[in-house]
């Protein structure tokens, strides 16, 4: 099987931890880590085997995919390139700014045979897949995600840094179209909000209750589901079920 020839663009905290995994996929070669600082660049040298340059346009010859895990403003710019020279681009969520540019890369990837795809990791978080095979239909979705202020995805709010995930969940969950939502959300620190709440109706009954912050003393990451056949609470940062009930009458 041909390796499939990889670069990481964007060496912060998440950039950090493809480079450090990509190696462990078989399949895989990270063929460079770009990143314009040159702190960045001299740190990573001394930790990192693989070459460290400050433009990833050096390389668009030598690789076959990019993981993008610089700030959103730029993903549209850099990913936008990369298809259009027939990359496929792993992007860390959110994909753009905003979803014109994201139809933008859609087109983009079609028109080029390239993948793109979004770091929407909780889809393949196993106690979420358990906790939907064993609930039935779902009917209420209720989660909180909060986190202590790190100073990293500045340059986004707290609903494009961590409620798009339980967002990108309930759509999955719940067939058909939203058709009514409310939502309140302040900042505390920056010039996007830091925390907020939703409240999401979907045409198939479904509802679910979003709560999501960045500037909390503790670090939540749950999930509650109610179904038709019953409830289950997932802890998602550990990958758990933490309980699972079912009405009395299933049990009968």
């Amino acid at each position: 099987m041909n390796q499939l020839r990889i670069a990481v663009i964007g060496a912060g905290h998440l950039g950090r931890i493809h480079a450090k995994l990509l190696p462990q996929v078989e399949g895989a070669t990270l063929v460079a880590i770009a990143d314009p600082s040159p702190a960045v660049q001299r740190e990573l040298i001394e930790t990192t085997a693989v070459p460290i340059i400050s433009d990833y346009r050096k390389i668009v010859d030598e690789i076959d995919a990019a993981i993008i895990a610089t700030p959103t403003r730029s993903h549209f710019d850099i990913a936008a390139d990369l298809l259009s020279r027939s990359i496929h681009c792993l992007i860390e969520k959110p994909i753009t700014d905003c979803p014109y540019q994201a139809v933008q890369l859609g087109g983009l990837a079609e028109q080029h045979n390239c993948v793109l795809a979004v770091g929407h990791v909780e889809q393949f978080n196993p106690a979420v897949r358990m906790a939907f095979q064993r609930v039935g239909e779902p009917k209420f979705i209720q989660t909180c995600r909060a986190s202590g202020y790190t100073f990293r995805s500045t340059d986004i709010g707290v609903v494009h840094d961590l409620m798009i995930h339980d967002i990108d969940l309930v759509n999955t969950a719940f067939p058909g179209r939203m058709i009514e939502s409310q939502a309140c959300g302040f900042s505390v620190f920056g010039g996007h909000e830091d925390i907020a709440q939703a409240r999401l109706q979907f045409d198939c009954g479904g509802v679910a209750n979003l709560t999501a912050s960045r500037c909390s003393f503790t670090a939540e990451r749950n999930m509650q589901i109610f179904g038709t056949d019953g409830f289950a609470s997932v802890d998602l940062a550990n990958h758990k079920i933490k309980s699972i009930r079912y009405p009395r009458w299933l049990k009968q």
